[in-house]
This record gives structure tokens, sequence and C-alpha cells, in this order.
């Protein structure tokens, strides 16, 4: 695969209910994304996104996202990534603090086409007090992957004129 085309995209968020103290949080059940391969993973930062457009919850604030710690689990029950830290998924930065519209895309960090089983995929907090008393907040993800091939090549064969 090629790392500088985007296949397709989901973006994800993992609420953080106000005033948790869990120190683990599951990914939800992606319905869309059960089979497909993964190419790529971005945790966002509430300076990056202020807030998601899935539920409109602020987006964690840089200094719980520095706590948490990712582990993406496969079908076969093992972990390929344990306990990562969110930082290093962290692939856009405001590079001027001043200018909240400036943002700089890194070279992000590419997977080998796994599968994810990712209701059994979490985030670990480091640091529960970081969590906000006072309001729900989020953990916004995206993912990026191909489908299998056999989705693939009917997505490809699809037109105005043939349509599924």
């Amino acid at each position: 695969m090629k790392r500088d085309i985007l296949y397709k995209h989901e973006l994800v968020e993992v609420n953080v209910p106000a005033g948790s103290t869990n120190s683990k949080f599951y990914l939800p059940d992606l319905p869309n994304i059960r089979n497909v391969h993964l190419w790529n993973i971005e945790l966002y930062t509430g300076q990056d996104v202020p807030k998601s457009i899935i539920s409109g919850n602020n987006v964690v604030p840089f200094p719980l996202f520095r706590s948490l710690f990712l582990t993406l689990q496969s079908y076969n029950g093992k972990n390929f990534v344990y306990q990562r830290p969110a930082p290093t998924f962290k692939y856009t930065q405001n590079i001027l603090a001043a200018a909240a519209d400036s943002l700089t895309e890194f070279y992000p960090r590419a997977f080998a086409g796994q599968k994810v089983n990712w209701p059994k995929s979490y985030i670990e907090v480091a640091d529960v007090s970081l969590i906000s008393g006072v309001e729900a907040q989020t953990i916004l993800i995206s993912i990026e992957y191909s489908e299998v091939e056999s989705i693939a090549r009917k997505d490809k064969q699809a037109s105005f004129r043939n349509q599924s």
C-alpha cells in the first residue's frame, strides 16, 4: 500500500463520562469496519479538534491526552499494539499557538493491514484525576483502512450507471 493514498476513513469516538474514575475505556463495536485492513490510526487533542462532530463533546485536552495508552487486539486474541502512548499516534500538530488554524501533518505511523477486534481494544488512562468532573469528553480517533478484496472489487465496479 502506498502511504500517501487514503483508501477509506472512519472517525470514531470513545466517550469519557464526566467525573469517571474508570481507567480503561473500550472502543465501540464498529460494524462498518469489522473486517477491514488497518493502515493508520490518529488520535486528536482538543487543541487540534476542539469538538467532536459525532457527539458535540469536547475532545480531551492535551494533559489528559498525554496520559492515554492504546491497546489494539486482533481476532486471534493477541494484542498487536499494547499500551502504546497516545502521543505516538498524533500526527497533526498546531504549530502556532496564536493561530489555531495553522496545522501541520507529520508522517503517520503505518500499520500492515491488520484486522482489529474493536470491542476488545481499549484506551487506558494513567492519571484519572485529569478526567473532567464537569463535562463528558471524547477521545477522537481517525482510522484509515481498506476493505477485504471481494468488497474492494465490488466498490471499484460501482459507477453512476452501475449502482448497487
